[in-house]
C-alpha cells in the first residue's frame, strides 16, 4: 500500500500538471492518465509518480511532433522554391 503523501487531490493534481480540474477529470475518464478512487469518499486520487510519467511523455511527444513539424516545414519551403526557380527559368528562356 502506498503512502499518504504518494497520492493528491484533483485540485493538487491539475496544478501540479498546470491544467484545470476539467481538463484533468476528463483525461482520467478517458484513461489517459491513471486515477484510484477512495472507497470511503469518492475522491479522485492521483499518484505522484503517475503524474511524473505523464508529464515526461507528454514532453516526448511534444518534442518529437516539433521535429515532425519543422521537416515537413522545411521540405514544403524547398519544394516551393524548386517551383519558383523551374518558372523562372522558363520565363527566361521564352524571351
Amino acid at each position: 500500500m502506498k503512502k499518504l503523501d504518494e497520492y493528491l487531490k484533483i485540485a493538487e493534481a491539475a496544478r501540479f500538471l498546470g491544467v484545470s480540474v476539467n481538463t484533468l477529470r476528463k483525461w482520467a475518464d478517458d484513461g489517459r492518465i491513471p486515477m484510484r478512487v477512495n472507497e470511503a469518499n469518492r475522491y479522485r486520487l492521483f499518484v505522484v509518480k503517475d503524474l511524473e510519467r505523464f508529464l515526461e511523455k507528454q514532453r516526448n511527444q511534444s518534442a518529437e511532433s516539433g521535429r515532425r513539424n519543422r521537416c515537413a516545414g522545411k521540405q514544403s519551403i524547398l519544394e516551393s522554391g524548386v517551383r519558383d526557380l523551374s518558372w523562372t527559368y522558363s520565363t527566361f528562356t521564352a524571351i
